[in-house]
Order: C-alpha cells, then structure tokens, then sequence
C-alpha cells in the first residue's frame, strides 16, 4: 500500500507544480500586458516636442493664448506678443527666480483634478513634458 501512495503522492506533486507553474506563466504574462502606457518608454511619443506639439500657434492653447488669458485675468503681464516659444518664457521665469517656470506649469498642469485639461486629456503624463536621457537625467522637450 506504501509503494502505491508514494506513487500517487509523486504524480500529485507534480499535478501541484505543474498547475502553480501554469497559474505564474498566467499571472506574468497579465502584467506583463498590463505595463502602464509611458509617451518614449513603453509606448511611442505622440508629443516629441513638449510644449509646441500641445501649444500649437493659432490654437485655443498657443502660448499666446495662454499668456493672454492669464494677462486677461489679471495673473500676468500682458506680453503675449513676445511669446513665440516655450523658451520666451524663460526670460522672467529662470529656474533660480521669484517664479521659477517648473514650478509654475507643475502647477498649471498637476492641479485641479478632472477640471485640468492636461490631467483629463493627457493623463497627467510628466513624459509629454519631460524627456529621459541615456544616462537617467531628465530635461523638459524644447528647452533643452
């Protein structure tokens, strides 16, 4: 009777391995699928060029627009005639300032919730903004 339920107890075993095998393969290949969708690391960048691919001239979102309703609204100086590209902006808004620019669009860009059109459009994505260099650093599409 031992010899038999060693038997049994062996093909059992392996029954268990086998399905636990099965069951890993299963759940690795499901996260595996569900890797998070990162514009220049998992998935194709949609927006190489940060700011302009979003802020295009002539659009309701064009640095100038923007400028103008912030200037509108009483919250910027009305220079929107100077603003040509993201870097225009950097003439006020060094990094080292009163108001430093990456503080400002995290702001801008982070804040209100569904409201904000970049977190309700764009997932709130830092790699439209941002891009990862070969060696780990981290720079801002269009000013660099």
């Amino acid at each position: 009777m031992r010899s038999t339920w060693r038997g049994q107890a062996r093909w059992i075993a392996l029954g268990l391995v086998a399905a636990v095998a099965v069951l890993g393969f299963t759940f690795i290949g499901q996260a595996a699928d569900q890797l998070r969708e990162i514009p220049g690391i998992t998935v194709a960048d949609d927006h190489p060029n940060g700011c302009v691919d979003c802020h295009k001239p002539d659009s309701k979102y064009s640095l100038q627009a923007e400028v103008t309703n912030l200037a509108d609204a009483g919250g910027h100086p009305d220079v929107a005639s100077k603003m040509k590209e993201p870097a225009d902006c950097l003439m006020c808004h060094e990094s080292d300032g009163r108001l430093p620019m990456g503080e400002i669009m995290h702001v801008a860009h982070l804040t209100g919730g569904a409201e904000n059109h970049f977190i309700s459009g764009y997932d709130g994505e830092c790699m439209y903004c941002h891009s990862l260099g070969d060696d780990g650093s981290i720079g801002v599409k269009g000013l660099e």
